[in-house]
């Protein structure tokens, strides 16, 4: 036999043996999601997908600290973002914002009174500790309370 015919057999050879093969069904590749929101859910960069629970409300930009009331039927929120800074009373039995209160500084620091007729918030910049007085679950202004430098 000579080298064209002995190429030829085996090209032959070859093309009887894949078709003798069974066929596999073909596999689409799964779909290959993008993290960000979709259906009341986020997907996480790294796969994982997290979903918001309970009610969700506006009370201002960077909310940076939390305070809930003695008697547990307010929640006072301190935002300190773009906005202006404020402290936000939240009914917590109605579920919605009471009240809002504008302050030129404020920072993380937040307590309520023993009794919670007081509200004590960080003065931010000025390196004092506000007081506002609860009227009505409503915020009212106060003293002042310089801090010593030191």
């Amino acid at each position: 036999m000579r080298a064209p015919a002995v190429f030829a057999a085996l090209i032959g050879c070859a093309a009887v043996c894949a078709a003798a093969q069974p066929r596999r069904p073909s596999v689409a590749a799964p779909r290959r999601e993008i993290p960000g929101r979709s259906a009341g859910e986020t997907l996480l960069p790294n796969g994982w997908r997290i979903g918001p629970v309970g009610r969700h409300m506006q009370v201002g930009d960077l909310p940076l600290a939390m305070a809930e009331s003695p008697d547990g039927l307010s929640l006072l929120v301190t935002t300190n973002g773009y906005a202006k800074p404020a402290l936000t009373v939240v009914d917590l039995g109605h579920r919605y914002v009471r009240s809002r209160t504008w302050l030129d500084n404020a920072w993380l620091g937040l307590a309520w009174s023993p009794a919670g007729d007081r509200v004590y918030s960080s003065a931010g910049k000025e390196n004092a500790v506000r007081e506002l007085r609860v009227q009505k679950r409503r915020l009212a202004p106060g003293a002042v309370y310089p801090l010593p430098l030191g």
